[in-house]
């Protein structure tokens, strides 16, 4: 059960951009894959979505200054994201995935500045975690500056999940006045 972006060009919030003609409510599966040149553009506080959100096919998701999202998990093939200003990716107790196999090998480059943030809570079960690629995916995620946040319990930097594959996975700082990123909060990394 989907929900389908389906314009080149637009903005999140704008219904006329999904299949059913109303914005995600959280009911169903959220794929921003319409064609390799579709951009979607998040800069508006969302209402919390218990559902999954899946973006691949060559799409680029901007999540821009005041643009704020909560889902289940994200899973991220071949992909752009682009979070600037005070843009937050949040996920409740589950999953994201930097580069990782929907529906093609899968190639995700995320970039964050300004003070922007990526939040993963915790729950009881240990599910959730941050992997910059998995099994035959490429993943790069690249920090820019020293006011962004990544926020998670557990980080995978290269994760084969089944056996014979080898991801390709980058983790990029990139130093402004301030310096690098301070403000990572990892209690183990694995991978």
């Amino acid at each position: 059960n989907y929900i389908d972006w389906t314009a080149e060009s637009g903005n999140w919030s704008d219904d006329a951009n999904w299949d059913t003609g109303i914005k995600p409510d959280g009911t169903r599966t959220i794929r921003l894959r319409k064609s390799k040149s579709s951009v979607c553009t998040l800069n508006a506080a969302e209402k919390p979505v218990r559902s999954r959100l899946t973006v691949s096919n060559g799409q680029t998701f901007n999540i821009e200054n005041g643009g704020s999202l909560e889902c289940g998990w994200a899973r991220f093939g071949w992909s752009t994201v682009n979070m600037t200003g005070d843009g937050t990716l949040r996920l409740n107790n589950d999953s994201l995935l930097i580069g990782c196999p929907i529906y093609e090998h899968g190639a995700c480059v995320w970039t964050m500045s300004d003070t922007s943030k990526i939040d993963i809570s915790e729950d009881t079960e240990n599910k959730e975690f941050l992997c910059i690629s998995q099994d035959n995916a490429e993943g790069t995620l690249k920090l820019v500056g020293s006011g962004v946040t990544v926020n998670c319990k557990k980080f995978y930097l290269g994760y084969a999940l089944n056996p014979g594959f080898a991801p390709r996975a980058t983790l990029e700082y990139v130093m402004d006045a301030g310096g690098g990123n301070q403000r990572q909060v990892y209690d183990r990394t694995e991978g």
